[in-house]
């Protein structure tokens, strides 16, 4: 009731990526509320891992979710269309697990280990009176390869802002502006960070994108 509404009242829930961080709060979510439909990239799986040398470490979704509430799950495939006003998008940009192997983020596969692609992580664009809004909590394939994507599946509409996350963390000054850069020349007029931006990233992006 915090932020103003009840958790039982909630119509829809998604998933931004299937991190321990976004996804530990399902069960509650679950015991909460007994309506609403959860929507998962297709796709996700209990197999994403913090890899380092020998340091294998699971910080995936909870353990046996999929099993327990095979009801509630349903997995978006594609541009998915929630609601009016309202969608899935998943990421279009070749080879992320480029990204995945510079963050020691794996699954581990029938294959054997595989750098992250995050083929498990997607975009809900809400449809404002000001644009696009793009909400996508840790941006880990990219938060401009995230704007590009939205704008590229919205050829028609003009994108707003973005809210979510960075992960820049454990990026260079240089890194991260270069990125407030390439995010001011996306066009893009609102820009609200998540917690693994931090207070550091934050500050060097200020200046860069006022």
């Amino acid at each position: 009731m915090q932020l103003g509404f009840d958790i039982k009242d909630v119509d829809y829930a998604t998933l931004s990526h299937a991190h321990y961080d976004h996804s530990n709060g399902m069960r509650r979510f679950f015991t909460e509320n007994e309506k609403a439909n959860f929507y998962l990239r297709k796709g996700t799986g209990e197999n994403c891992y913090f890899k380092k040398f020998f340091v294998k470490k699971y910080i995936g979704i909870p353990r046996n979710i999929l099993t327990d509430y095979p009801d509630r799950i349903v997995f978006a495939d594609g541009d998915y269309k929630l609601c009016e006003g309202a969608y899935l998008i998943p990421h279009k940009t070749p080879n992320l697990e480029k990204i995945g192997k510079r963050e020691m983020m794996y699954q581990l596969t029938e294959s054997g280990w595989r750098p992250d692609n995050f083929s498990h992580e997607q975009s809900l664009v809400l449809d404002t009176d000001k644009g696009l809004v793009i909400i996508n909590c840790c941006s880990h394939g990219g938060a401009v390869n995230i704007i590009n994507e939205v704008i590229e599946t919205f050829p028609d509409k003009q994108v707003y802002g973005l809210i979510g996350g960075m992960h820049l963390f454990n990026k260079k000054e240089s890194e991260i502006r270069a990125l407030s850069k390439k995010i001011k020349e996306t066009g893009i007029q609102y820009v609200c960070t998540g917690h693994c931006t931090k207070e550091r990233a934050f500050g060097i992006m200020k200046q860069e994108l006022g």
